[in-house]
């Protein structure tokens, strides 16, 4: 019982990767050290499934719980502290360097080119909360839209360092996304985040 609570706590933590923007959920994950596991499940879904999916259950319902949990505070804090929100958001990137160069020790091949996509999206996440108060988001919140949200949210799973909602900022979807978890949207948010995250998670599996 201890055990499958932790997991959803776990979840919980994960689910800031995808609200709080300058936050990483691969980073979280590995620091969780649930990242290797998740990852050789995506890569080799049908070898021990139901093992594996007795273990996710928990860290999935943990992720959607944080998602509403989290949703109010953050959308809040955005309307009325815009500035001083991104710049701990812009610190929160800073904080993550430790624990994936940690992580990235062990030299093989996939954790250098963890430490490449990091380093990458590191400097862009940089850049990108410091034009924010040059670029107006460009895409409207639509069914299209959020399926684009769904596979950036489901890359800053796959690569450690990568943290969409700096890019979903930008793009203008940030705000609508946080409304439609808020409301629990599920057909106009959740279903096509889920299938842009879902088509993601396939195509990048191995």
């Amino acid at each position: 019982m201890l055990s499958w609570l932790a997991r959803v706590i776990k979840g919980i933590v994960i689910a800031l990767g995808f609200i709080l923007p300058g936050i990483s959920g691969g980073v979280l994950a590995a620091i969780l050290g649930i990242y290797e596991r998740m990852i050789s499940f995506l890569a080799h879904p049908f070898k021990d499934f139901k093992e594996n999916v007795l273990y996710f259950i928990p860290v999935a319902i943990g992720m959607l719980l944080g998602i509403g949990l989290f949703s109010y505070p953050i959308e809040y804090l955005l309307e009325n502290y815009q500035v001083y929100v991104l710049w701990s958001f812009a610190g929160a990137i800073i904080g993550t360097v430790p624990s994936l160069l940690k992580e990235s020790t062990r030299e093989s091949d996939r954790d250098k080119i963890d430490l490449v996509w990091f380093w990458t999206t590191f400097i862009l996440s940089g850049v990108g909360l410091y034009a924010l108060n040059f670029v107006v988001g460009s895409l409207s919140a639509s069914f299209a839209s959020f399926i684009l949200a769904g596979a950036l949210l489901a890359l800053g799973v796959l690569v450690p360092g990568l943290s969409p909602s700096n890019l979903l900022l930008i793009l203008g979807l940030y705000a609508p996304m946080l409304t439609g978890f808020k409301t629990f949207d599920l057909f106009g948010t959740f279903l096509p985040i889920g299938i842009g995250a879902g088509a993601t998670l396939i195509i990048f599996q191995n």
